[in-house]
């Protein structure tokens, strides 16, 4: 679960322009990971075992790297991101 707050300084219009950008360009990048590992499997140069790894591999990076960029954003854009892990 994650948490966003606004804190004194927020800027509406800019962090909505950011997530917008940065879910853009992590789902695409995604969706061409995922179109490779597909590719992979259908031309059998991966297992199931490694077409599902790598699938999840993939959708691991893609959280990975929205979590970095939210945490990258805060100051810029005045909000406050924090990740509860279970």
């Amino acid at each position: 679960a994650y948490s966003i707050s606004k804190t004194g300084n927020f800027d509406k219009n800019g962090f909505n322009s950011y997530v917008q950008q940065i879910n853009n360009k992590h789902r695409a990048e995604l969706n061409t990971n995922l179109q490779n590992v597909a590719k992979r499997y259908s031309d059998k140069s991966y297992t199931y075992d490694q077409y599902s790894k790598a699938y999840n591999d993939a959708f691991n990076s893609f959280l990975v790297n929205v979590h970095n960029d939210l945490l990258a954003g805060q100051k810029q854009y005045g909000y406050s991101y924090t990740l509860e892990r279970s």
